[in-house]
């Protein structure tokens, strides 16, 4: 039987002398993440959302609209045994994310009211383009958390660098970077569920449309035949480094049209203008395409918007044939265009 504390003692000699922070006498074991990220939060709180037991999993899903943010995860556990330590290895995307600092959790920690074990979480940027978190906590032998039990590990903080969809990513495994929850003997691992989590850039809620009322329609909510549409995504381009956006329509359920979005610099929009539609039209449907300048992209939902159809003879389009059409038809009687 190998002595636990005298293992302890090693692990912990290794965190102090490497920057990457590894256990070699820890074989890679499959975790759980959960991505649901909470912003401005620095400690632990009631998880919203429990895994299925045997799971480590981050908390909570993040949307994002803007760089420069600053936003936390917290690394959460949920096992059924008894267990002696663990160790945390967050691995991200370090061209759209820096991670800023980290730390354990201080309330609600899985290993609370326990004598642990526990270096500071070691930030490392040099591991194949992607910056880690790396960290854990052991209970003094003989000691140990009965379980079953679920608790929180550490939290970190993010900065937002770039445009782009990045992975949170717990279940990488490699012979220095690896998630593990280790027996009481400090010998045995016990196995858990791998669930990776994810920050989106969201350009949904930037993104408006508006008929353009052409003379001699008066001004409405809705898109009329014959009418333009405007579109416009209120991203900078400066903020965002975006190289492109494009933009993609279609008519009732027909084949999409391609074009790109025109930038405003005075602004600071991304406009593009939608073309009235025919009579035969009932809807018109769209997504938007914003690319980095390191061709990442992120795609918002696909909107639409119902083309109102008139009655015969309304000519200033407020869907009703009056006085106002007659004299319009007066004021222009005896105009012609001819081919």
């Amino acid at each position: 039987m190998v002595d636990r504390r005298g293992v302890i003692i090693s692990v912990l000699t290794m965190f102090c002398l490497t920057a990457t922070l590894f256990l070699t006498r820890l074989p890679a074991s499959q975790s759980e993440v959960k991505n649901n990220m909470h912003v401005g939060a620095l400690d632990t709180r009631k998880s919203t959302v429990l895994y299925a037991t045997d799971a480590m999993w981050i908390e909570p899903n993040l949307s994002v609209n803007w760089v420069g943010l600053r936003f936390n995860v917290t690394v959460w556990l949920n096992i059924t045994e008894d267990v002696g330590g663990c160790q945390v290895a967050l691995l991200y995307n370090r061209t759209h994310l820096m991670c800023t600092r980290a730390n354990y959790t201080s309330t609600g920690n899985y290993f609370e009211g326990h004598d642990l074990i526990m270096p500071k979480p070691v930030i490392d940027t040099s591991y194949l383009g992607n910056g880690s978190v790396l960290a854990y906590e052991d209970c003094w032998p003989p000691d140990f958390v009965v379980g079953p039990h679920s608790g929180t590990m550490i939290w970190a903080e993010f900065e937002v660098l770039t445009l782009g969809n990045s992975t949170l990513d717990l279940t990488t495994e490699t012979s220095t970077l690896n998630n593990c929850v280790i027996a009481p003997d400090g010998i045995h691992l016990i196995s858990f569920t791998p669930h990776d989590g994810y920050v989106m850039l969201s350009i949904d809620t930037l993104i408006s449309w508006n008929p353009t009322c052409p003379r001699p329609y008066v001004p409405s909510n809705y898109t009329r035949v014959n009418e333009p549409t405007q579109v416009i995504m209120n991203i900078s381009q400066t903020v965002y480094n975006l190289s492109s956006v494009l933009f993609h329509y279609r008519v009732d359920a027909g084949e999409w049209w391609n074009t790109t979005m025109t930038y405003n610099s005075t602004g600071q929009l991304w406009e593009l203008t939608i073309p009235g539609q025919s009579n035969s039209t009932s809807t018109v449907e769209f997504f938007i395409e914003a690319y980095d300048n390191v061709g990442i992209a992120a795609t918002s939902e696909t909107f639409s918007y119902p083309i109102k159809h008139l009655p015969v003879g309304d000519l200033n389009g407020d869907f009703k044939v009056d006085g106002k059409d007659i004299a319009t038809a007066a004021l222009h009687y005896g105009e012609a265009i001819f081919p």
